[in-house]
């Protein structure tokens, strides 16, 4: 009797891709505590705090644990983020142990999901080599290589974005209703992601409620599944809501951003896309404008059909979303990236099969290798860019916080506190917690005692006014045994200026080491100063 080959032996190239990407991503990650953007190290520490939870018997009370672990361990913000990636990262750390590298390996899994989500798109009509070269693309471009080597929300939302479109287009293709509910969990669990995935919603709606194929199928089903995507984005929406003030500030009106009527405002991130995607990746993302450009010409607006509308559809209402959005950086965007280089290669791909069954009278798009030809040698290009990018070769990352958090360790006596003031004080948060040497220890962070600051200093800063003797009575309330100081950190604002004077006079505290900061890094991060209290 033949074996019937079922979907993991039959797609096996695809497992093999994502292995490959999996590896390459978590090999040449920062993994010792080296976090690059300021902010990676509070997702780690999001995530050691639900393994903490769990293992040291949070759930039985909840708000009063939450309290007590910042306490301890000021470098989480697990409220301000929804918590999936979290959920997903803690059991592995309890497996594998609380460290850095768990919590990369978990994002390096995710940008290999984004590769095999680029086979699964473009397999049926290019075939399975020039599927994996898509794949492949989609995770090489510099802006993925980058996000996805740093413990950030970005690559884990692109990748369950890509998987739940692609399963909201096999419903339009076969309806199933598995794929339905499929499309429903996966964009519900990127909303559980990073709430900026919302940008899928007005899309989900539309398609469910409009489109030819979803009208025909039984209307509990469409309510159903779009009843899981809203209960998935739930908590999303609520911390959303909760923090409204702030997630105003950052959506409305941003300090050194264009306004929104502006040309500036709708070109901001399509004036990134080089740096972005790289030569060879505009190239194919201008070729697939033209191709798109001559199908419909061709074959009128069908050719916005299928899987290429679907992702042209997707990458448009996140360009959408985010232009909308006044707090602007690269990276909000990486959800239009690899949707836009599937709308361009489905686009090159149904013109060279086009043009291919004209010829052949009747070829089938499958095996048109006209097709296939294009696509390996334009992602053949764009794959030797990739790997000699310098994004893909010299991944940033910042040392010398773990290093001050191993000295503070070391010297700090028994149930005492150490107090940080750094620029990246989650660095040195996450270490102190995950080299598991010192849990008597707590941590205080001098930008919360002496300053008022909400998330980042363009939305406002505000001196407490401390003098030198006030300083000196809260170290003392506090308990602090072991400053480590940033050099010039908050300069400008008197209170900092005050603790300065108090540990450079040595009433109080000696100078112990001074440990480097290295790396890409800020040009006002040069060393971090470790002082101990004297007897």
């Amino acid at each position: 009797m033949r074996r019937v080959a079922g979907p993991v032996t039959r797609h096996w190239p695809a497992w093999i891709l994502g292995l490959c990407v999996g590896l390459a991503y978590w090999l040449s990650s920062p993994v010792d505590g080296d976090f690059w953007w300021f902010d990676a190290s509070r997702h780690a520490m999001n995530s050691v705090f639900v393994h903490d939870f769990f293992a040291q018997g949070g759930w039985k009370d909840p708000i009063r644990y939450a309290k007590a672990y910042y306490d301890q361990y000021p470098g989480i913000n697990i409220g301000f983020y929804p918590p999936f990636l979290y959920l997903v990262t803690a059991p592995l750390l309890a497996v594998f142990g609380v460290c850095h590298a768990v919590c990369q390996a978990v994002v390096s899994t995710f940008a290999s999901l984004c590769a095999m989500a680029g086979y699964a798109w473009t397999r049926p009509l290019l075939g399975r080599a020039a599927a994996c070269a898509c794949g492949a693309m989609l995770v090489l471009v510099p802006e993925m290589a980058l996000w996805g080597r740093q413990v950030q929300l970005d690559v884990p939302a692109v990748a369950l974005l890509l998987w739940g479109g692609w399963a909201l287009t096999r419903w339009l293709e076969t309806p199933s209703s598995r794929w339905l509910w499929l499309a429903a969990l996966l964009l519900g669990c990127a909303m559980l992601t990073r709430v900026q995935t919302v940008l899928a919603w007005p899309l989900w709606l539309a398609v469910v409620a409009l489109h030819p194929v979803a009208r025909a199928q039984p209307w509990r089903l469409r309510l159903g599944a779009t009843a899981l995507y809203g209960l998935l984005s739930l908590p999303s929406i609520a911390a959303a809501l909760y923090f409204a003030k702030v997630m105003g500030s950052l959506a409305g009106r941003m300090p050194d951003m264009p306004a929104l009527g502006s040309w500036a405002n709708w070109g901001w991130y399509a004036a990134r896309m080089p740096a972005q995607l790289g030569d060879a990746g505009m190239a194919v993302l201008l070729l697939g404008l033209v191709a798109l450009i001559a199908c419909v010409r061709v074959h009128g607006v069908r050719a916005l059909g299928g899987r290429t509308g679907m992702a042209l559809a997707m990458g448009m209402s996140a360009w959408l979303f985010f232009s909308v959005v006044s707090n602007k950086e690269p990276r909000f965007a990486l959800p239009v990236l690899p949707f836009a280089m599937l709308a361009a290669l489905l686009a090159v791909g149904s013109w060279g099969a086009a043009w291919q069954q004209r010829r052949a009278h009747g070829a089938t798009a499958a095996t048109s290798a006209a097709a296939v030809a294009a696509i390996l040698l334009l992602l053949l290009a764009l794959l030797a860019e990739a790997w000699t990018a310098r994004r893909w070769t010299d991944v940033p990352r910042v040392t010398g916080h773990r290093e001050a958090a191993l000295l503070a360790a070391k010297l700090a006596p028994p149930n005492t506190r150490v107090m940080i003031s750094a620029h990246r004080d989650g660095n040195f948060i996450f270490s102190l917690r995950t080299m598991g040497q010192r849990p008597d220890l707590a941590v205080r962070r001098a930008d919360k005692l002496l300053v008022d600051m909400t998330i980042m200093r363009q939305l406002g800063i505000q001196d407490r006014g401390l003098n030198d003797a006030d300083i000196r009575a809260l170290l003392d309330r506090e308990q602090v045994s072991v400053v480590v100081a940033q050099v010039g950190y908050l300069g400008d604002q008197p209170s900092m200026q005050a603790l300065h004077r108090l540990l450079q006079s040595g009433c109080c505290f000696e100078l112990r080491q001074t440990v480097p900061i290295e790396g890409q890094h800020r040009p006002d991060e040069t060393a971090l100063r470790v002082y101990l209290r004297r007897p």
